[in-house]
């Protein structure tokens, strides 16, 4: 079923000519939401900036400002300053038109970069630190430790602005867990 979805939206990029390596914020309430969004992002080789929902909306428009997103996807923000993709779990990708890209821009895409998650950094305000596949490569390698095998479950308890939670949803997506 995951397969189907990252087929669906490669098909959308690529009928929207959006090239490898873009960036693409999520901002859900659903964990399960995300973890698809997470999935077809990373499966198809663009760059996955998780925001948390509860985050203080000043917060969020800086760290989209920071970003320079060429994706918004949300299941329930409203702005009048960002053109948002509207995302279901039951159809993520119906809403994924021409209109709602932000940018394309070069500073909206990345080269090798899994993931780029925002610290508060020294000063407060938002700072964006990019992973790469490579590094997300190394930590699968250490995934051996844990002895996980296909048809385990893996809690996704992790805010979305950590770290852990794309452990947590790449441990589950390379091992065949739930």
């Amino acid at each position: 079923e995951l397969a189907i979805l990252k087929q669906q939206f490669q098909k959308k990029l690529d009928e929207l000519y959006i090239q490898d390596g873009a960036k693409c914020v999520v901002i859900t309430k659903n964990k399960g939401l995300a973890a698809v969004l997470y999935y077809c992002i990373q499966q198809s080789g663009h760059t996955y900036i998780p925001i948390a929902h509860d985050h203080p909306s000043a917060r969020i428009d800086s760290i989209i400002e920071e970003a320079k997103p060429v994706l918004i996807f949300s299941d329930f923000l409203e702005s009048d300053k960002y053109k948002v993709t509207e995302v279901s779990i039951d159809n993520p990708f119906v809403h994924l038109i021409e209109e709602n890209i932000l940018s394309r821009e070069s500073e909206s895409y990345t080269v090798d970069t899994s993931y780029i998650i925002f610290t508060s950094g020294s000063t407060g305000v938002p700072k964006g630190v990019p992973i790469s596949y490579s590094n997300i490569l190394s930590l699968i390698d250490e995934y051996k430790a844990f002895d996980i095998s296909f048809g385990d479950s893996v809690a996704q308890i992790a805010s979305l602005s950590f770290d852990a939670s794309v452990f947590e949803f790449s441990l589950t997506f390379h091992i065949g867990a739930t």
